[in-house]
């Protein structure tokens, strides 16, 4: 925009190109008005002393409008950074218990070795101490006494090996700069005091023989809590599944889904139960815990069961097992026994996969969707998996 309008510069007139013109001080000539050189000369005090109340507020509202972006940029990247700490948490802590199911069910793979070659080989490789001690032990007696040793070893493992995962779990997601979880913490706690209290009426240690086996047990959990838990085991499993119920209860309480669908308000999963005149807890009727055996620990379980080889004979593990007797001892140059083998082999209980809990990878549908390709037939196997969560807030 191009101001024009009369202003006065000085005591005398300026022309176009700067010389002096004729004006009423300079008879003779005819004066011509010039445009000011500086709108500031142009202007009054009071219109700039506007403008620069109108720069201000510009100023203002572009200086809030930077502040509010850089409180987003922010947010954004404290949400962005916390979501990668939480990750990378989850991802180290199921690694590490990983690592730990692994090596629990290598050890009792290794047991199972030692109760096979003491019993079923003919000759001891030099060496193998403890497989010595149990091919020389002088009576049958006494070989029971090792192998039911063994036999325990294994039932302390199932609990031992998955709480040395949980602890592992806890320090890789510190590790990753995860925070103690207050909810988690205080959920192990909790389990730890009610394993102390009541498991001991309801459950049995089954091989794992010791009197105090709940109290070891709770022990254990309750030093995990103790030392704060920033990655809780979303796949816990925990026992008192087997309860004595109601038609009714049986169709819900023991379904997992529907403990889903309170947690996440899933009302049109329970439309049937609302519909049917549901009131209050009275309904379910009278539910009661059956007594068990337990078969490790609730966190990070390995999968695994403890039979002797007359419950295992009949089935597809005694099935696997008079394989690997007959034919991968002998391919390894190791020959059997025929005296030992159908004498002793009886008192053996063995470590092996519980089939309600492994399979092929094509029946974990949870995780399936997660492979990029079909897993090799060697390690098309899932069932001692490592669930972890972790929280930032």
């Amino acid at each position: 925009m191009e101001l024009i309008a009369l202003s006065r510069t000085g005591s005398k007139r300026q022309g176009i190109n700067g010389k002096p013109r004729a004006g009423p001080d300079r008879p003779g000539r005819v004066g011509a008005e010039a445009r000011p050189e500086n709108v500031r000369d142009f202007l009054s005090r009071d219109s700039r002393r506007g403008i620069r109340g109108q720069v201000l507020l510009y100023l203002v509202g572009v200086l809030g409008v930077l502040g509010l972006t850089a409180l987003w940029l922010l947010d954004s990247n404290t949400a962005i950074v916390s979501r990668i700490r939480a990750q990378n948490g989850a991802d180290a802590a199921a690694l590490a218990a990983a690592q730990w199911q692994a090596r629990s069910l290598n050890a009792l793979g290794e047991i199972n070795l030692v109760k096979a070659m003491a019993t079923l080989l003919a000759d001891v490789p030099p060496g193998a101490g403890l497989q010595a001690r149990l091919a020389a032990a002088p009576s049958e007696e006494a070989f029971a006494t090792i192998q039911q040793a063994l036999t325990e070893l294994q039932a302390e493992i199932r609990f031992v090996g998955p709480i040395l995962a949980m602890i592992a779990a806890q320090q890789g997601a510190k590790n990753n700069a995860a925070p103690v979880n207050a909810d988690y913490t205080r959920a192990v706690a909790e389990h730890a005091d009610l394993v102390e209290n009541t498991y001991d009426d309801a459950f049995s240690g089954g091989e794992w023989t010791r009197s105090d086996w709940n109290r070891v047990y709770a022990t254990m959990l309750r030093y995990v809590a103790d030392c704060g838990v920033a990655a809780a085991a979303d796949n816990a499993d925990f026992y008192g599944s087997r309860l004595s119920v109601g038609a009714l209860a049986a169709r819900y309480l023991l379904d997992r889904a529907f403990y889903y669908a309170i947690a996440g308000r899933n009302w049109c999963y329970l439309s049937d139960l609302l519909e049917s005149g549901y009131q209050d807890y009275t309904v379910w009727g009278a539910v009661s815990v059956l007594p068990q055996a337990v078969y490790g620990s609730e966190y990070f379980n390995l999968g695994v069961a403890l039979q002797p080889y007359a419950t295992a004979a009949g089935t597809s593990q005694g099935v696997a097992l008079e394989a690997y007797f007959q034919t991968d001892l002998a391919r390894r140059g190791l020959a059997l026994s025929p005296t030992n083998f159908p004498t002793l082999l009886s008192n053996l209980t063995w470590a092996v996969y519980n089939t309600s809990t492994w399979g092929p990878w094509e029946k974990a549908t949870t995780y399936r969707d997660a492979l990029l390709a079909d897993p090799r037939p060697q390690h098309n196997y899932s069932g001692c998996d490592a669930v972890t969560a972790v929280s930032i807030r």
